[in-house]
């Protein structure tokens, strides 16, 4: 247990002979300055009676270290004895710092993005992790809690307003209780950047197409498989939105230059405003984005998601 006081159990097992069904008194002896035991069941009783479970308190300020407490059973006299071994750790996880990226497969609307945030794997000397605790603060305020989570997940999804700035910290929990310190994340502001934009460039055959559910009210797309679209950006990180049907194509990505996959805007059923792709930088930088279409249906772009 962690050096801030808890409780500690301890299942007690009775080996009774064929003739001993007597009530048998359990108590602790010895035990350190502070500590406190009870049993649930604290007077075992015939032959079913062969089970108890000790709780054992301990006070906050221990030093690390192993901690005896003797246990008592006591049957008209005749006294038998067994030791309860409390391990104080003191010591406290190390969190790695969270990254937070927008999410895919999820919509955009007109003043929001989805997001993933993301941490590795706390380290601690003499115990397992237990759980993570996720906060954020918004435009430079007060930090809040987004998100507890069990040792294995390490990460949360959320919603960022566009133009605002979000920073991200996370503490890890040891399997003992003890809270490590926050490691934070890097600021970062999303901002949409609309097909239309003059930082948007074009080469090939593309069309305007104007319809409510696009983000900005237009889309521009293409059937060829000549044609490009490419925009550079400074930024953390990168995404790019579009709507979704039965009838969509797919486009290879090229991220300064190299290439990171195919993405397709064909769903079993239609859908605006969705992220088909994101990536992150380690460092704020300058970098560019290229859509190539494949040629195996349309591709619309709607916009892209900065993170800066």
């Amino acid at each position: 247990m962690g050096g801030n006081g808890g409780s500690a159990r301890f299942a007690i097992t009775l080996s009774r002979s064929a003739t001993l069904f007597e009530r048998i008194r359990l108590s602790i002896a010895n035990a350190p300055s502070g500590f406190s035991g009870a049993f649930d069941v604290p007077a075992p009783f015939g032959f079913a009676g062969v089970a108890s479970t000790l709780t054992v308190t301990v006070p906050a300020g221990l030093s690390a270290g192993t901690y005896n407490v003797t246990v008592v059973g006591d049957e008209h006299g005749n006294e038998h004895t067994a030791t309860a071994h409390v391990v104080v750790e003191t010591d406290a996880p190390t969190a790695q710092p969270p990254s937070t990226g927008v999410r895919t497969a999820a919509a955009i609307s007109s003043s929001s993005v989805p997001t993933s945030t993301g941490w590795g794997v706390a380290t601690d000397a003499t115990s397992a992790i237990g759980a993570y605790e996720l906060q954020r603060s918004v435009d430079g305020g007060a930090w809040t809690t987004v998100a507890t989570t069990s040792a294995g997940i390490r990460s949360a999804a959320g919603t960022q307003t566009l133009n605002h700035s979000y920073r991200y910290r996370v503490r890890a929990r040891d399997a003992v209780g003890n809270w490590g310190a926050y490691a934070s994340g890097a600021t970062l502001t999303s901002a949409l950047l609309e097909e239309r934009a003059s930082a948007v460039s074009y080469s090939g055959t593309w069309h305007k197409y104007t319809y409510s559910g696009a983000s900005g009210g237009t889309t521009t797309y293409t059937t060829s498989a000549s044609a490009r679209v490419r925009t550079t950006f400074s930024g953390r990180g990168i995404a790019v939105v579009g709507p979704v049907n039965s009838t969509r194509g797919s486009a290879a990505v090229y991220v300064d230059g190299v290439s990171r996959g195919t993405i397709s805007f064909r769903a079993s059923s239609g859908m605006s405003r969705l992220v088909r792709f994101a990536t992150l930088f380690p460092t704020l930088g300058t970098h560019t984005i290229e859509l190539r279409p494949t040629g195996n249906g349309r591709v619309d772009l709607d916009a892209f998601v900065i993170l800066r």
